[in-house]
């Protein structure tokens, strides 16, 4: 009779012990489950987003940031590129100020075109500023309603970075410009697929 109490005592034990062993399973699978699922949901958008862009390892990088941070709002996906796209394009400003600052120029002409480009940088930084603020301020239905104009002050800001270049004659400062502007130009190019 001892023998049968400790023999149940030890199974009751026992199936206790694997129910909640099963229990705590299933709940940290289901919860790596879920997680998994959003983020993948996430790419998913982010691929989506990405997917009209001539540059789309650069987009997938840039916007799979913030996937990560949750969010798969195609909105804020939106905005997220044109934030990218504006810090880029401050850094292309800065290092133009930077450059017409620091050369040795003493050609009139080529300090003119480097003045120029820091004024046209600063035009397209005020047009990604622009940009950047009626996306987060409008709900999707607006953007969509008013993609004509997002597309309006992108392609503003594409003509600003062609005219720098243009407008610099000496091929060392082109150069450096370009090679500056590189990420800038593919993240407004992007940018503009996306609003398109």
């Amino acid at each position: 009779m001892v023998g049968k109490v400790v023999v149940s005592g030890i199974s009751i034990i026992l199936v206790v012990g694997v129910v909640i062993g099963v229990v705590a399973g299933v709940h940290k699978f289901g919860s790596s489950g879920d997680s998994g699922e959003t983020l993948t949901l996430q790419m998913k958008a982010v691929s989506t987003i990405c997917a009209p862009t001539d540059h789309k390892e650069l987009c997938m990088k840039t916007l799979g940031t913030y996937a990560a941070n949750a969010t798969a709002d195609p909105k804020e996906l939106i905005k997220a590129a044109v934030l990218a796209t504006l810090e880029e394009m401050n850094g292309s400003f800065n290092f133009s100020v930077s450059l017409a600052a620091n050369a040795n120029v003493t050609d009139a002409r080529v300090k003119m075109s480097l003045d120029d480009c820091k004024d046209l940088y600063q035009f397209a930084v005020d047009e990604l500023q622009a940009a950047f603020s009626f996306v987060g301020d409008s709900d999707l239905h607006t953007v969509n309603d008013r993609v004509a104009e997002i597309q309006n002050w992108l392609n503003a800001v594409v003509s600003y970075q062609q005219s720098c270049l243009d407008g610099v004659e000496d091929a060392k400062l082109k150069a450096d410009l370009q090679n500056n502007l590189q990420n800038a130009t593919q993240l407004t190019s992007n940018a503009l697929a996306i609003a398109s």
